[in-house]
């Protein structure tokens, strides 16, 4: 811990960078060398793994490579699986740096194959699992994407550039299926996963589209009938969380009319680079599966110019495909209860749009409707049992 502490000064204060890198070079040799004494194999594994990333921080990649591969044999002496997925990870990034791109993708499918066999995000402490799952998961999951995005540009081969494609959405269902599992903090979502269905099966008129936010560029994995398209947009993490953050507190402000500058600027990032696809492919319903701050404003707002995009396609936002069944209701024998209340109550303001929109639902459905006075605990009893 203090060898990282010095790790990290290095980065926040470069002046004196070399310097912490020294030091914490000194430290954990010296952790090497106690934990060869006290014969604890997991403390060397931890000792030789870090004194690797020391070596790989100033770009000694052989040096770190074999002090990394080393940790790693003593973590699986020491069955060590939170230590093993973290040494592959570190590999795979030594290996890339190195222009290694086969091996290196195999180190890091390896690293996230570890992460779903053992659970690493679930086991962490409650106290500290946001941090941990955002500094020593997420990343694991982001690197193999990132690799699988740029090998596909690499190979000459169409097909093996479409299963490399196909390989980094797949990559993100897991993170994405990771991060509820993170967040939930158990395994309730095992039976979602066992429902795995793949976009290309959803519908012949729909699009499924994962938005992927990297530090440089913005990537795109759209899903069409006629199989699945990548686009890479060039435009900054940074830029896309401060138009995010524009968007969301102008559409919160009921006084503002500004929202539509940022709506249009989402929508040229988002939609427009395969806008004429859809069109061309008769698509009329979009499904977005987003990323990072994406999930907290709604895509139906984005704007075109002339019109919102839901006056266009039908939307859905889901966490993951791998998490829902995506099939289409019934719409044949269906029970609907429809109840609402209009009027102020407890010191909320009263909503008068909703006689109207019941009245809709009811048109559709022809059922009858408890609004206000009608809509009590007993009425509600009554109506379940028919």
């Amino acid at each position: 811990n203090i060898a990282k502490s010095y790790e990290q000064l290095a980065a926040l204060a470069p002046a004196e960078g070399e310097k912490s890198l020294r030091k914490a070079h000194g430290i954990l040799s010296g952790a090497v060398d106690l934990a060869q004494e006290i014969a604890d194999i997991r403390a060397l594994s931890f000792a030789l793994g870090n004194l690797g990333v020391l070596y790989q921080i100033g770009y000694r990649y052989e040096d770190a490579l074999y002090l990394i591969r080393t940790a790693l044999r003593a973590a699986e002496r020491a069955e060590a699986p939170e230590l093993i997925y973290r040494w592959r990870w570190k590999e795979g990034q030594i290996l890339w740096a190195q222009g290694r791109t086969g091996p290196a993708i195999a180190s890091y499918r390896r690293a996230v194959d570890i992460l779903e066999e053992t659970r690493q995000e679930t086991l962490s402490r409650y106290g500290s699992a946001e941090v941990y799952f955002r500094r020593a998961v997420a990343p694991v999951y982001r690197d193999l994407v990132k690799a699988l995005l740029k090998a596909s540009e690499l190979v000459q081969d169409r097909e093996m550039s479409h299963r490399l494609l196909t390989d980094a959405r797949g990559t993100v269902e897991r993170f994405k299926a990771a991060e509820l599992r993170d967040y939930f903090r158990d395994e309730c979502v095992a039976d979602l996963e066992s429902r795995t269905t793949s976009p290309e099966s959803v519908s012949q008129q729909a699009a499924v589209v994962y938005p992927i936010i990297l530090p440089d560029r913005l990537e795109l994995l759209v899903t069409l009938p006629d199989g699945l398209q990548r686009y890479s947009i060039p435009v900054k993490s940074t830029d896309i969380n401060a138009k995010v953050a524009e968007f969301r507190g102008e559409i919160q402000n009921p006084k503002s009319r500004n929202y539509l500058r940022p709506a249009q600027t989402l929508y040229e990032w988002l939609v427009s680079p395969y806008a004429k696809e859809l069109a061309s492919q008769h698509i009329d319903t979009i499904v977005f599966v987003p990323d990072g701050p994406l999930r907290t404003i709604p895509m139906a707002a984005f704007h075109d110019g002339k019109k919102f995009l839901a006056q266009t396609y039908g939307l859905a936002v889901t966490p993951g495909l791998s998490l829902v069944d995506p099939k289409p209701l019934s719409q044949e024998d269906q029970n609907v209860l429809l109840a609402g209340l209009s009027e102020a109550r407890h010191n909320l303001a009263a909503l008068p749009s909703v006689p109207a929109e019941l009245e809709a639902l009811s048109k559709l459905y022809g059922v009858e409707t408890l609004l206000n006075k009608n809509f009590t605990r007993s009425r509600i009893a009554v109506s379940y049992t028919h």
